[in-house]
């Protein structure tokens, strides 16, 4: 696996805090869609501040498709929350005039630039459609999505077993004269679980990002998916005493 080219500049280790501190404006009510379980965690590092720039999203979509979304802005003060927050409702804003996942995002990029809402900032968004299974009912999902600059996306399937979505990752958001990010696709199984996560979640001292993301990696293969996301959330995040940044944790599973 080549080296990761999504880590978030200008990151520095962050003192650690409790769970009970998590900021009020990624504290989204999750959706409730009939054969979707949805669970998600923002937990900020620094001590000093109840604000980041980490968030996640869910949202329904006018095709009656569900919009997902994690980002990480550059930053742990009040201004990387302040864009955090215009990012997200212009990533929705896009979403719902588009079903390209990788429109979605270079959209969003032009006008970020064009406005100045953020210096930097990592984000994937994806969709998630009902599909057709081998035995014609559709209990599958189709997952569309597309990377600016983000760590890839996980899936755990209904076995335990658990690998990278490691597909193209494109620039990411506000870097100047950006070229078209790519969209990707692949069916999700009953049974299976798919997690989004920000840097916060894996990047520790070690000198290798390679070696973090394995670690997170064998967490999730402890998971029994059949336990629910909300548990594998726990499990990924621990007890949050040992964070160094701020995180956000999105997880879904196809029921």
């Amino acid at each position: 696996m080549p080296g990761w080219p999504w880590t978030t500049p200008g990151s520095t280790p962050r003192p650690t805090t409790s769970r009970s501190r998590c900021n009020a404006a990624c504290s989204l009510a999750l959706p409730e869609v009939p054969g979707r379980q949805f669970a998600a965690q923002y937990l900020p590092a620094a001590r000093d501040s109840q604000v980041g720039g980490d968030w996640w999203d869910v949202f329904s979509l006018p095709d009656g498709a569900i919009g997902l979304a994690i980002g990480d802005v550059m930053g742990h003060d009040i201004t990387a929350a302040a864009a955090m927050g215009q990012l997200r409702s212009v990533l929705r804003t896009c979403a719902w005039a588009d079903d390209k996942p990788a429109v979605v995002l270079d959209r969003m990029d032009q006008l970020v630039q064009g406005f100045d809402m953020a210096q930097l900032a990592t984000c994937i968004y994806a969709r998630l459609a009902p599909a057709d299974g081998s035995d014609g009912r559709r209990r599958h999902s189709r997952l569309s999505w597309a990377s600016a600059g983000h760590l890839p996306p996980v899936v755990q399937m209904a076995d335990g077993s658990a690998h990278l979505l490691d597909a193209a990752v494109g620039v990411p958001i506000g870097v100047p004269g950006s070229v078209s990010r790519q969209g990707h696709s692949i069916t999700l199984p009953a049974g299976s679980t798919l997690l989004l996560y920000t840097d916060g979640l894996v990047e520790t001292r070690a000198p290798d990002i390679d070696d973090d993301i394995a670690t997170l990696l064998t967490k999730i293969r402890q998971h029994r998916p059949d336990d629910g996301p909300q548990a594998l959330v726990d499990r990924v995040i621990g007890c949050g005493a040992d964070l160094t940044d701020d995180v956000a944790v999105l997880a879904v599973r196809i029921a």
